[in-house]
């Protein structure tokens, strides 16, 4: 019987106030907070804090204990990971964080912006047909979104980082096999200004997408 993925999001449009970013990290453990961004742009900051409370909604609503957090780490190549049953994925673009998680098997999750414009350097990790599909489309950005955040997911899901050949994983199938592994991958449809992909060691799972308010994960 194939697993439920379940995919949590919500968006980040306007900078929250000194107090509520002070709120939010006092939420989280000390180790989360001190890996933050330190960038400038306040929805990177936002969106950083924004998929791990995501991660912690997760928690509640598969019945774990929140406060598992505190056992979050991350591998050499930066992949999360938490001690529970199954595997997650974390995501953030253009305002939009995404939690998803899988009871079972292996998963990763990615998002893109679609205004994002094609460079030389991404040209790298296309295939020769995908870099056509980019230059040809209509809305390059969207076409490039839609490639980047498929490339991305099985990346993330197979777990190498930049280990991975970009190039070899081809955006156009519904599959894709690296060494061992054979990554099933499904469109998420989230919000317009993002493309979004979720990759699956497990074949025909059902995604369970939630979004969920951003004031509901704040609190206070």
């Amino acid at each position: 019987m194939a697993s439920t993925v379940r995919v949590l999001w919500s968006k980040t449009e306007t900078e929250w106030p000194a107090a509520t970013l002070a709120r939010v990290r006092d939420q989280l453990p000390n180790h989360i907070v001190e890996r933050l961004p330190d960038h400038h742009d306040w929805r990177d900051r936002q969106m950083t804090l924004l998929v791990k409370l995501l991660l912690r909604e997760y928690l509640v609503r598969s019945g774990l204990d929140p406060t598992l957090l505190a056992e979050l780490t991350w591998s050499a190549s930066g992949r999360p990971s938490l001690p529970i049953e199954g595997d997650f994925s974390l995501a953030h673009s253009a305002g939009i964080a995404v939690c998803a998680a899988t009871p079972t098997g292996r998963i990763g999750v990615d998002v893109d912006d679609r205004t994002r414009q094609p460079t030389e350097d991404l040209g790298r990790a296309l295939s020769p047909a995908e870099r056509m599909a980019v230059d040809s489309a209509e809305q390059p950005g969207a076409e490039l979104a839609r490639v980047w955040s498929y490339k991305e997911a099985v990346a993330k899901a197979d777990g190498r980082g930049i280990a991975v050949d970009l190039e070899r994983i081809n955006t156009f199938a519904n599959s894709n096999r690296l060494v061992d592994a054979t990554w099933h991958v499904q469109p998420l449809d989230l919000d317009p200004a993002v493309a979004g992909h979720v990759a699956l060691s497990e074949p025909g799972c059902t995604l369970d997408v939630a979004p969920l308010a951003e004031s509901a994960l704040l609190g206070g």
